[in-house]
C-alpha cells in the first residue's frame, strides 16, 4: 500500500555500476514525511526499484549521484520517464558539475553520519536530506514543436507583377499563419508567435508549440495545401537542468534578490534583467527566444517581480510570460518613442558602462528602465523608512512587498513580524556586571523609541484610513453622477448612429475609389511604358525577343504554343543549365534567327546550333528590359553581336565540315589498302 508523501533514498551496492554489463544493485530505503523510517533493502535491482516506486508512490527520489542509477545523459531521460508522474528526483550533494561529499552537505544541515557510510546508512542520509530540502531537483522541461512557415515559390524575376507576386506570397503566409493559430487554439494548445513583415502579410512566422509533435497531426496538415511551404522539427534534444530546491544553499544564496524584466519579443528577442536598484544585471538579443528558454534564463538571475513592454498593448508573448511567472505586467499608458528610448538607454549606458548592441536591446532595456522609473519613488520611499526606524529587515523583500500592493507600513508590519516568528535563539541568563547591565539598559531604550515610533504609525495608519473613506465616498459620489451623465450621452448616442453608419459607408467607398484609382495609375504606367517599346521597337532601336524559360523540350513546347515562335524569331532562354540536344534540335526546326541564353549553354547543345547554323550568344553583356514577362534588348549592340555569332557558327560549321571530309578519305584509303 503507497504511503502518502514518503520519500525514497537510494544508493548503489559496492562492486555494482550502471555502465557494467551486470544489471547494478542498490540500497534502499523509505521514510515518511515526518522522517521516520518506514521500510529497507539491499541487493535491488533497478526494475525492482522502479516496480516498487510504482507501488510506493513516493513524492521524492532521493540520490547522491544521478550517474549511479543511468550511464549517461540518454539513459537518464529515459529513466525519468520510467517514473511515475508527479515523482521528483533530488541530487542532495550538489549538481554534476559541482559535487560535495554527501558526509560534507550532511554535516551542514547537523545530520550525523559515519565518515564511510555503508550504502544502507547512505540511502538512509539521502533521504532525510531530502526531506530537509537539500540538494537540487532533477528535471526535464517539457517538449516543444516549432512549425516555420515561408512562400512556397520564389517572388520572379522582376517586372511589372513583381510587386503583385509579392503581395500573394505574403498574403498566403499571413492567412496560413493565422489558420494553424486558430487550430492551436481550438485544441487547447499553448504557443508563442514570431513573425517578420507587416499586418498586411507575412514573409515567414514561427510557431512555437508547447507540445510534442505527435500531437499536432492534422493540425500542419490543414495549412500544407494553402500554397505555403511549411518545415515543423522539434529542438534536438530535452534539456535537463537542476533546479536548486528550497532549503539550498543556492536559494538561500538568492533570496530577496528580486528582478525587473524587459521584454522587446520578436524573430530577434530582446532580454534586460535589472535589479530593484536599477542596476542592469543582463541584457541580451537572440533568434527566436521563446517563454521557457526566457524564463529559465531569469530564473539563474534571481526571482521575477514585474515583467515590462515598451508599446501599449503589450505584446501577447509579454502577456503570457508574465502570466506564467505570475509577476505584475507592466507596460506605458501610451508606446515609447524612439527618441525616449535612446534617452533612457544612454542614460543606463553612461551610468552602468554597458553597452547596447542593436534596437532590441534598446527597447528591452528601456521597457525595465521605464517599469522601475514608475516605482523608483516608491523604492526610496522603503529605503527612508527602514533608514528612519532602523528595524533590520531585508530591503528588497520590503521592496518587493510595496510593489506587489502593500503600503509601507503594511510590508514593514509584515516583515517584523515574520522575523518575530523565526524559532528563538537559546535563552541567555546576565550576569551581574555593570557593561550587562548597560547593554540591557540600552536596549531597553531602543524598544522604548521602536514601541513609540510604531504608536507614531500606528497613528498615520489610523489617519490614512479616514482619508481612503473619504475618498471613497467621493468616488461614489461621482460615480453617480457620471451614470446620470452616461445616460444623456446614451440617447445622443443613439441618435447619431445613424450618422456614423453613413460616414462609415462614405469611408468605405472613398477607400475603393482609392484603390480603384491606384490601380488605374499603375495601368497608365504600364500603358506608357507599352507605348514606349512599341515607338522604340518601330524606330529599330529596341527588338522584342521571345522568351523560353529553360532549354528543355517541354519549356520549348509551350514557348511555341505561347509566343508563336517560328522562322526568322529571336530566342532568349532564361536558364539553358539543364539543355539537351532534343530542345535544341526542336529550335532548329524551328529555323529561329538566333538564341540568346542568360546562362552557359551545355557543350551538346552547342554542338547542334553549330551543326544546324544556329548563331547563338551566351550571356551577352546586354541590357534586357522585361515588360508584362517580355524582354525587350537594343537593336543595335544585338545586331552586331549576333552577326559576330553568325560568323563564328558558320566558320565552326566549315571546319567541322573539313574535319568529317578528312576523316571520310583517310577511311576511304585505309579500306584501299587493306583490299590490296
Amino acid at each position: 500500500m503507497a504511503e502518502q508523501g514518503c520519500i525514497v533514498g537510494v544508493d548503489i551496492d559496492p562492486g555494482s555500476s550502471p555502465l557494467s554489463s551486470k544489471a547494478p544493485r542498490f540500497s534502499m530505503a523509505v521514510l515518511s514525511s515526518n522522517g521516520s523510517l518506514l521500510s529497507k533493502a539491499e541487493g535491488v535491482g533497478l526494475r525492482s526499484l522502479i516496480r516498487r516506486l510504482w507501488r510506493l508512490k513516493p513524492t521524492i527520489l532521493a540520490v547522491d549521484n544521478i550517474y549511479e542509477i543511468a550511464k549517461d545523459f540518454k539513459d537518464l531521460v529515459r529513466l525519468l520517464r520510467t517514473l511515475p508522474e508527479g515523482l521528483k528526483l533530488v541530487q542532495v550533494t550538489g549538481t554534476p558539475r559541482d559535487p560535495k561529499p554527501l558526509t560534507e552537505v550532511a554535516a551542514s544541515y547537523g545530520l550525523k553520519i559515519p565518515a564511510k557510510p555503508t550504502p544502507l546508512q547512505s540511502a538512509i542520509a539521502v533521504a532525510k536530506l531530502a526531506l530537509m530540502g537539500a540538494g537540487f531537483e532533477v528535471k526535464v522541461f517539457e517538449p516543444e514543436t516549432r512549425i516555420v512557415i515561408s512562400r512556397a515559390r520564389s517572388y520572379g524575376a522582376g517586372g511589372m507583377s513583381f510587386d503583385r507576386f509579392k503581395r500573394d506570397a505574403r498574403s498566403l503566409v499571413l492567412q496560413a499563419t493565422r489558420e494553424l493559430c486558430e487550430e492551436l487554439r481550438s485544441r487547447g494548445l499553448d504557443y508563442d508567435l514570431f513573425t517578420r513583415g507587416s499586418r498586411r502579410g507575412f514573409d515567414r512566422s514561427l510557431v512555437v508549440v508547447y507540445a510534442p509533435k505527435g500531437m499536432l497531426r492534422g493540425a500542419v496538415k490543414s495549412i500544407e495545401e494553402k500554397g505555403v511551404k511549411v518545415k515543423v522539427f522539434e529542438p534536438s534534444s530535452e534539456e535537463i537542468r537542476f533546479i536548486p530546491r528550497e532549503g539550498s544553499d543556492l536559494i538561500r544564496a538568492k533570496q530577496g534578490r528580486y528582478l525587473i524584466i524587459g521584454v522587446d519579443p520578436g524573430m530577434v528577442t530582446g532580454l534586460a534583467i535589472l535589479d530593484l536598484r536599477g542596476r542592469p544585471l543582463l541584457l541580451v538579443s537572440r533568434r527566436s527566444m521563446d517563454r521557457l528558454s526566457i524564463s529559465r534564463l531569469i530564473l539563474d538571475y534571481g526571482s521575477p517581480l514585474i515583467v515590462a513592454s515598451d508599446v501599449n498593448p503589450p505584446p501577447t508573448l509579454v502577456e503570457k510570460l508574465s502570466s506564467m511567472l505570475r509577476v505584475i505586467l507592466h507596460y506605458p499608458s501610451y508606446s515609447l518613442t524612439v527618441e525616449e528610448k535612446r534617452r533612457l538607454t544612454m542614460e543606463a549606458e553612461e551610468n552602468y558602462g554597458i553597452r547596447v548592441k542593436d534596437s532590441h536591446q534598446r527597447d528591452a532595456l528601456a521597457a525595465a528602465l521605464k517599469a522601475y522609473m514608475h516605482y523608483k519613488n516608491k523604492l526610496e520611499q522603503v529605503e527612508a523608512h527602514l533608514r528612519a526606524s532602523g528595524l533590520k529587515v531585508p530591503l528588497d523583500e520590503a521592496k518587493a512587498l510595496v510593489i506587489k500592493g502593500l503600503s509601507i507600513q503594511e510590508a514593514l508590519r509584515r516583515l517584523v513580524k515574520t522575523e518575530a516568528e523565526e524559532p528563538p535563539s537559546p535563552p541567555f541568563t546576565p550576569s551581574t556586571s555593570s557593561k550587562v547591565k548597560e547593554e540591557i539598559k540600552a536596549l531597553q531604550e531602543k524598544l522604548l523609541k521602536q514601541q513609540n515610533y510604531i504608536d507614531k504609525l500606528e497613528a498615520e495608519r489610523e489617519r490614512l484610513l479616514n482619508r481612503v473613506e473619504e475618498l471613497t465616498n467621493k468616488v461614489e459620489e461621482l460615480e453617480q453622477a457620471l451614470s446620470r451623465q452616461r445616460s444623456e450621452q446614451a440617447l445622443k448616442i443613439k441618435e447619431t448612429m445613424e450618422v456614423k453608419k453613413l460616414e462609415a459607408q462614405v469611408e468605405s467607398l472613398k477607400a475603393l475609389l482609392s484603390k480603384i484609382e491606384a490601380e488605374l495609375s499603375s495601368l497608365q504606367d504600364e500603358v506608357a511604358k507599352w507605348k514606349e517599346f512599341t515607338i522604340n521597337s518601330l524606330r529599330g532601336i529596341y527588338r522584342l525577343i521571345k522568351p523560353v524559360n529553360a532549354l528543355t523540350p517541354s519549356s520549348v513546347a509551350e514557348a511555341v504554343k505561347e509566343y508563336s515562335i517560328g522562322r526568322g524569331d529571336l530566342v532568349l532562354i532564361r536558364d539553358a543549365a539543364s539543355g539537351n540536344r532534343e530542345a535544341a534540335e526542336a529550335l532548329v526546326k524551328l529555323r529561329v534567327a538566333g538564341v540568346i541564353s542568360l546562362t552557359p549553354i551545355p557543350l551538346s547543345a552547342k554542338e547542334v546550333f553549330i551543326k544546324g547554323s544556329l548563331p547563338f550568344l551566351e550571356e551577352p553583356e546586354l541590357e534586357v528590359n522585361w515588360l508584362r514577362g517580355l524582354p525587350f534588348l537594343p537593336a543595335e549592340p544585338l545586331d552586331r553581336l549576333m552577326k559576330q555569332a553568325k560568323e563564328k557558327v558558320e566558320e565552326e560549321s566549315r571546319r567541322l565540315a573539313r574535319s568529317s571530309l578528312s576523316k571520310v578519305l583517310e577511311e576511304y584509303r585505309q579500306e584501299r589498302l587493306t583490299k590490296t
